[in-house]
């Protein structure tokens, strides 16, 4: 399977979204909204003006293991702190003819494979730089809910999350190696990158199968 962050995105659209939200999860809207995406596609499905779910159609390349884990560990942070509010993905509507719950279901558009899954919408505010720096108590607090979030995936574990290789995990910075050709140089940058991968290289490395390791969602920024 070709890897999802080369394959292009789905192009579906919102009519394409309303029917899938109908077909697969048994929402009736009338209105779906893209909400834009980097490789895949989601969309918030309205009825009414009122939001009732949070649509995701995944690229035809993406691995269905990735998703599993996602969704795992999603229900395992739910189970550890019911305080967090974590978004679980809705049942399927073939979940009725199943003994477990099915959170993800299958759309074919333009002969590929999409796996779709439905989130219901988390209260709150969306963050951004409009109106300024973000203050030090919401960094703090955000700080806060990423570590109870950490904690509670201390007892999780996949065999994807351990034997995936991207290049955003930290254990694998030498795969931006190749990628210090577009480092600008001109203020020393490029040097400071090469040292700190070099200390990495030669200290760190060695080091890394001898310590403990768990899974953690600390990809915090306005993005996600």
């Amino acid at each position: 399977m070709e890897d999802a962050l080369s394959f292009p995105p789905p192009e579906l659209t919102s009519s394409d979204a309303i029917e899938i939200g109908f077909k697969v999860f048994g929402i009736d809207a009338d209105d779906a909204r893209s909400l834009g995406s980097e490789r895949d596609q989601a969309f918030l499905i309205i009825k009414n003006k009122q939001s009732l779910g949070v649509l995701k159609i995944s690229n035809a390349a993406q691995d269905a293991g990735l998703l599993e884990l996602e969704e795992l560990a999603a229900l395992h942070v739910y189970k550890v702190n019911k305080e967090l509010p974590i978004a679980i993905p809705m049942p399927t509507l073939d979940t009725k003819d199943s003994t477990t719950p099915l959170l993800r279901g299958e759309w074919e558009h333009n002969e590929d494979k999409h796996y779709v899954r439905c989130y219901p919408v988390m209260p709150g505010n969306v963050i951004d730089f409009s109106n300024g720096a973000l203050s030090d108590k919401l960094l703090h607090n955000w700080g806060i809910a990423s570590a109870k979030v950490s904690k509670a995936l201390r007892s999780f574990g996949h065999p994807l999350a351990f034997s995936k290789v991207t290049p955003w995990d930290a254990q694998n910075a030498l795969l931006m190696r190749p990628l210090l050709q577009y480092v600008d140089d001109s203020n020393g940058l490029r040097v400071v990158c090469e040292d700190v991968l070099n200390i990495f290289q030669k200290r760190i490395k060695p080091i890394l199968p001898t310590l403990r390791h768990l899974v953690v969602h600390g990809d915090l920024n306005l993005g996600n």
